[in-house]
């Protein structure tokens, strides 16, 4: 009989985790929510590739591309503004034993390839200074952590413009970091990398805890309905927090495999007042009258900000 490794038991831990959390609260996959353990979810960054002719050397001595690392460490920091992600940055051999199994402890990973890149300059009088354009594109593409298969596939596209003073900047003549880093194409890739962060962890298909309203408090009123929340510190919750409360529809569908759909409606808000190491008490700041919210009512953490209720 085989042991399990300490990276196949943590997965399993893992799993199982998920498992129990979406069968407590009534969610499957096909609400398009990543439900996370309350620990926090980890990611890994494959290498980025950069499929365009513009290369950055770090300086005249070093002609070595440079700007693939730059794009992967900008996308770490991303996604380390939230406290409860876990980020490790893989190289090429530990892409290959991540998506072999060999080494896969991470929730999801990421790939991305920087494949258009049009620098344009747009000629005016040099006392004046020099436009400068730019246009990238990425494509991003996330694999899950249990299976290693592809999760999901995107295209994301940025443009900026700048008013720039050095009339001898060209980025397609091999540039270095310093200048580069400061110039209008590093603004369009940031703005690139943010998109396609923002669309890793937006909406349902970000990732997200679930919490539950557990029990009114004492001093609720029928006018300032407040309950208690079974989420707290150690969920990175803090006061003044807006949430998006949500309840299960079922719905009855003509696929065999799939026979029985269940679909998170949002039905509300609420707003954190007091905050313990595990709990919290939130007040009911927005609902509607025909369907108001109520007791085991599931409350939605979005992992990265804002958490200012979902446009309910």
């Amino acid at each position: 009989m085989r042991l399990m490794t300490n990276g196949t038991q943590k997965r399993l831990l893992r799993f199982l985790s998920g498992a129990i959390i979406v069968a407590l609260f009534g969610i499957v996959s096909s609400a398009r929510a990543e439900i996370i353990p309350r620990g926090g979810v980890s990611v890994a960054i494959f290498p980025v590739r950069n499929d365009t002719e513009v290369v950055v050397w770090p300086n005249k001595y070093y002609p070595q591309d440079v700007l693939p690392e730059k794009i992967g460490r900008f996308l770490s920091e991303l996604l380390k503004q939230s406290p409860l992600a876990d980020v490790s940055t893989l190289d090429a051999e530990g892409r290959a034993l991540w998506l072999s199994g060999a080494r896969r402890g991470e929730d999801f990973a990421v790939e991305v390839e920087l494949y258009r890149f049009l620098p344009k300059r747009t000629g005016t009088p040099i006392p004046v200074g020099t436009t400068t354009k730019g246009s990238v594109a990425l494509r991003m593409t996330v694999y899950d952590g249990t299976t290693g298969s592809v999760r999901n596939r995107s295209v994301i596209e940025a443009k900026e413009a700048r008013l720039t003073f050095d009339p001898d900047y060209d980025p397609s003549k091999s540039p270095y970091w310093e200048s580069f880093s400061r110039s209008v194409y590093w603004a369009t890739i940031q703005q690139a990398c943010r998109q396609a962060v923002n669309d890793l962890v937006r909406g349902y298909t970000g990732f997200r805890i679930l919490g539950r309203l557990i029990a009114p408090t004492a001093t609720s009123t029928k006018e300032r309905r407040e309950y208690i929340l079974s989420l707290g510190k150690y969920d990175s919750l803090k006061a003044g927090d807006v949430l998006s409360v949500m309840r299960s529809d079922t719905y009855i569908t003509v696929d065999p495999e799939n026979p029985v759909v269940l679909l998170p409606q949002l039905i509300g808000e609420v707003t954190v007042t007091f905050i313990k190491e595990r709990e919290a008490i939130v007040v009911v700041t927005k609902e509607d009258s025909k369907n108001p919210i109520r007791l085991r009512d599931l409350v939605s953490v979005p992992i990265y900000k804002p958490r200012k209720g979902e446009g309910f």
